[in-house]
C-alpha cells in the first residue's frame, strides 16, 4: 500500500529538486548525464528538475556523488566522511545554493 504524501511532503521534495537543478546547471551537466551518473530513471530526472514532486529521498546521496558537492564538513577523522551524512544533512548538502549565508562583520 502507498502512502500518499503530505504537502509538507511534496514542498520538501520540490525544494530538493530546485536544489539538484541549480548544481546541475552549475556543473553544467545534461538531465541525461545525470541520470546516468546517478543510475536515476531520465524521465523521471526531467519530471522532478521540470517542478514535479517526483520522489527522490532514497537516492540523494547518489546525486550527491554524482555532482560532486563537497558536504561541507570538516572531518577530523577518517570515518567521517559524505556516506556518514544524514538524510536531513545530505538536504541540506544540496539545497545550500537555495538559501545564500548572511556575511557578517568578518567576511572579506
Amino acid at each position: 500500500m502507498r502512502k500518499t504524501p503530505t504537502q509538507t511532503d511534496i514542498e520538501e521534495r520540490r525544494e530538493i529538486w530546485r536544489g539538484l537543478l541549480w548544481w546541475t546547471n552549475y556543473r553544467g551537466l545534461t538531465p541525461k548525464e545525470l541520470a546516468h551518473r546517478a543510475g536515476y530513471p531520465q524521465d523521471r530526472l526531467e519530471r522532478g528538475l521540470g517542478g514535479e514532486p517526483e520522489p527522490i529521498m532514497h537516492k540523494l546521496l547518489d546525486f550527491v556523488y554524482a555532482l560532486n558537492i563537497p558536504s561541507g564538513r570538516e572531518g577530523r577523522f577518517y570515518e567521517e566522511t559524505i556516506e556518514t551524512l544524514s538524510y536531513d544533512e545530505l538536504k541540506e548538502v544540496i539545497t545550500r545554493p537555495l538559501r545564500p549565508r548572511q556575511g557578517n562583520f568578518w567576511d572579506d
